[in-house]
């Protein structure tokens, strides 16, 4: 098949969005370059075996590669491969978002849909793509197992892939990495035939800093391009501009190490005449009336420049990038000085250091450690203990005597700054990112905030018990128990919200539906008893949901024709009781083999459930009990109903924290706490944040409503977890962190709830988030606390919340960016 796509004309990035908002007329113009670049990589694809899309952070180099990949897939397999599974879940859920919200037929989505497939058996997901012959394939890197058997799937097969899309690519720069090897075109008996890029007819890699390669590097990558399965006239011509590039980058490397050199003696009169003289024509003239260090070095100069501009020729062959306006950032260096008697300590570590280097050239030396944290500090000190070295020894006890003695009480002089500034941040109602670059300051720093932030919880919570005392306490209590008609925590009423207008609108009597016959009453008798339903200190969750089940089986028999299909889904929940029995067996556990009191508690239910029924202003009052979702209808209906659970678990919890107890619900109580003035407060504006509770609830919403289903459920269960964990602890609510050592699926829970505009409001990590994950959607400020010798690395960095579609953008507002350092020490290198 000719190599010739184009892109599918049935999905316009535009649709949906309104030109005249500002914020939407952004994401219209980044969608018409996303579909430019698409459309650029498609036509150089068709004269060239491979590309790289170098797009900078958060400019949507997903939804472009989907955008070029979509066409080829309709014909013939693609192969997506991501660094991990946290990754491919984000392609899945971007895969979706495009083709749900950007497709225009309704047919079209659906048979986009099918093209998809995650799997994680690489095995299994070969021998799919040879069967259907098309579709889109996403994958971890890490399932692609080039020692195993899996592998061999590939065996005798050439060009399976039509295209090959390499995310995060720069991970491929060292050709002697166990992950590279499936790119390798030498194998040993033990390993299989074929490299994974000979199966694949284009290779499409991404990478968000392509110039921070080095030439090998970047030789490494390229040469993934050069084994495909392209014919080999192009694979030829591609290797002659590669080794070009190569050899001038070799050139160009050198003339530059020369013309720094010579830069760097000039004087300072030499200095200001060069640089007044390349702000000029450079012409012969001008050359001639400098001295002659200047004119050489100009020389230099224009030599460079001509040798940048055939690199930038041949680069663009095979790499397109756009570049973003960073008008929006708001960077601050944030330098911190130490009193002239405390800066011993940090001119002896770098002493250390050098040391250290010195006799030991293959192990880090770095002691910057003391400017990340006093435990990180002392760890490192440790590491070095009984040293060969006299003179690291030497070293090492001086600093260890000079800290015991002046600095292992005092504040530290970056951490404690930072830690206010956090707070402070958190008290306005805004999110902060920091990056640590060590495990032990993570550590260190969530416990600092986590104190202070417990500090301040507790000083509102003492004064308000002192001044409304146990009105306080009982209000407080009333609000987490399900029987408290004041309580926050009914879940969505769908009886109220969706089953009363359909039956008002059809004009059919809401207490004739509920009517239920003797046999009815003992079949939901034993429902009731199934969940636990406790007569004497009744939970109107619970009988809500069970009458609704009775409500839905009857308007199922007799009115069927009237069901809309927005609410089958929900019908079919609530047909089915299994699935709200599993829900309460889960919150309520309680259960007796003794027969008698079974038959007991029956003949209980059974009484309560009649005498309701009888009492139609009673049942009336409790089926169209108002909630807060009632004023969430029109949000909450776009989902499904065992969504719609998962969400209400989720704002259930927050709602009875104690951050939103004593931060944002009892401040806007005019008097004494009163469960008639929770509506009021609900939907009043924070006088510091200027949203209320209602806002953020309506915002969550839509963040829910473009979650993936799976991350949905994970984070209902993560949020209920955390807040039943720390009933009493909601600093521990507050603040999270993600190292090495928590799990892809807590990355997950966790990088979720930071998406929301609920907890966690801090969020400390190490680079283990520094790529593939977007947490910009209600974050604004990022702090770089340890400092990284490579841009791309921060760039990265900042890119998690510097993305299309960011809070920052949504508001108008610039994105934060900390770079916290101690003046005159190895920070500030």
């Amino acid at each position: 098949m000719s190599w010739n796509y184009r892109i599918n004309k049935h999905i316009d990035l535009k649709k949906g969005l309104d030109p005249k908002d500002p914020f939407q007329q952004k994401l219209i113009s980044r969608g018409v370059e996303q579909e430019r670049t698409a459309n650029i990589i498609l036509e150089r694809l068709n004269n060239y075996p491979g590309m790289v899309l170098g797009d900078e952070v958060g400019m949507g180099k997903t939804w472009i590669a989907l955008l070029a990949a979509i066409p080829i897939a309709i014909k013939k397999p693609v192969l997506i491969l991501t660094p991990s599974r946290l990754l491919s879940n984000q392609w899945k859920k971007q895969y979706l978002d495009l083709i749900e919200k950007k497709c225009d037929l309704i047919n079209q989505t659906e048979s986009l849909k099918e093209l998809l497939c995650i799997e994680e058996d690489f095995s299994e997901l070969i021998q799919i793509a040879k069967k259907k012959e098309n579709g889109i394939y996403i994958c971890a890197v890490g399932s692609v197992d080039p020692v195993g058997t899996k592998y061999r799937a590939l065996d005798n097969v050439k060009g399976l892939f039509e295209l090959l899309i390499l995310d995060e690519g720069h991970n491929f720069k060292n050709e002697s990495t166990l992950r590279y090897q499936i790119f390798k075109t030498t194998r040993d008996d033990k390993s299989f035939k074929e490299p994974l890029n000979k199966q694949s007819n284009r290779v499409l890699i991404l990478t968000a800093t392509p110039f921070q390669l080095g030439h090998e590097e970047l030789r490494g990558v390229l040469s993934i391009i050069e084994s495909t399965n392209a014919p080999n006239s192009m694979k030829l011509e591609f290797k002659n501009d590669l080794d070009k590039l190569l050899v001038i980058l070799d050139k160009y490397k050198i003339k530059l190490g020369k013309f720094e050199y010579d830069f760097k003696i000039l004087s300072l009169d030499e200095h200001t005449d060069f640089v007044r003289a390349i702000k000029s024509d450079l012409s012969n003239q001008s050359k001639q009336e400098t001295s002659p260090p200047i004119r050489s070095l100009i020389e230099q100069f224009l030599s460079l420049q001509s040798e940048k501009n055939e690199v930038n020729r041949l680069l663009l062959k095979i790499l397109v990038r756009n570049i973003k306006d960073k008008e929006h950032r708001s960077e601050n260096p944030n330098p911190l000085s130490l009193k002239q008697d405390r800066q011993l300590l940090f001119f002896i570590t770098e002493q250390l250091g050098r040391v250290r280097r010195r006799h030991l050239p293959d192990q880090d030396g770095h002691m910057a450690a003391v400017e990340s944290s006093y435990g990180r500090f002392c760890d490192h000190l440790s590491s070095m203990a009984n040293h060969s070295s006299s003179l690291v020894n030497h070293y090492r006890k001086l600093a260890e005597k000079l800290f015991s003695q002046f600095y292992v009480k005092e504040p530290h002089p970056k951490m404690d700054q930072i830690v206010d500034d956090v707070f402070k941040n958190w008290e306005n109602g805004e999110k902060s990112l920091i990056f640590c670059f060590y495990t032990k300051t993570v550590s260190e720093f969530s416990k600092k905030i986590e104190e202070k932030v417990k500090i301040r919880i507790d000083e509102v919570k003492n004064n308000a018990l002192k001044k409304y005392g146990q009105e306080l306490i009982a209000f407080r209590n009333g609000i987490g128990i399900a029987n408290h008609m004041s309580s926050l925590v009914f879940r969505d009423n769908f009886f109220l919200v969706s089953v009363v207008p359909l039956l008002k609108e059809n004009k059919i009597s809401v207490l004739e539906i509920l009517k239920a016959t003797d046999k009815e009453i003992d079949n939901l008798t034993i429902l009731l008893q199934d969940i636990n339903f406790n007569p004497t200190a009744a939970n109107f969750n619970k009988i809500i949901s069970v009458l609704s089940h009775h409500a839905c089986l009857k308007i199922k028999k007799k009115h069927n024709n009237l069901i809309s299909k927005y609410l089958e889904d929900d019908f079919a929940y609530f047909l089915e009781p299994e699935n709200f029995i599993d829900l309460y067996k889960r919150q309520d556990s309680r259960k007796t083999d003794d027969e008698a009191i079974v038959r007991a508690r029956r003949d209980l239910i059974k009484v309560y459930l009649q005498n309701l029924l009888t009492d139609q202003d009673r049942l009336l009052e409790i089926m169209n009990h108002t909630t807060i979702w009632t004023s969430h209808r029109d949000g909450l209906e776009k989902l499904d109903i065992k969504t719609r659970i998962h969400i209400t678990e989720i704002i259930g919890s927050y709602l009875t924290s104690d951050e939103y107890i004593y931060f944002d619900l009892l401040p806007n109580f005019k008097g004494r706490p009163s469960a008639s003035e929770i509506p009021e407060a609900y939907v009043k504006s924070k006088p510091m944040q200027g949203h209320s509770t209602f806002d953020r609830i309506t915002k969550f919403l839509e963040t829910a409503n473009q979650m993936a289903a799976e991350n949905l459920e994970k984070l209902a269960d993560e949020i209920h977890s955390r807040y039943r964990t720390n009933k009493s602890n909601a600093e521990k609510v507050i603040v999270e962190t993600v190292t090495g050592d928590v799990s892809s699926e807590g990355k997950i829970r966790t990088v979720t709830a930071f998406r929301t505009p609920f907890p966690p409001y801090i969020l400390v990590s190490t680079s283990v988030l520094s790529e593939g994950v977007d947490l910009h959607t209600e974050c604004r400020r990022v702090i770089h606390y340890d400092h990284e010798w490579n841009p791309a690395v921060l760039e990265q960095k900042t890119g998690r919340i510097d993305r299309v579609g960011s809070l920052a953008d949504r508001l108008s507002l610039n994105i934060d960016i900390g770079y916290p350092y101690i003046r005159h020490t190895q920070d500030e290198k």
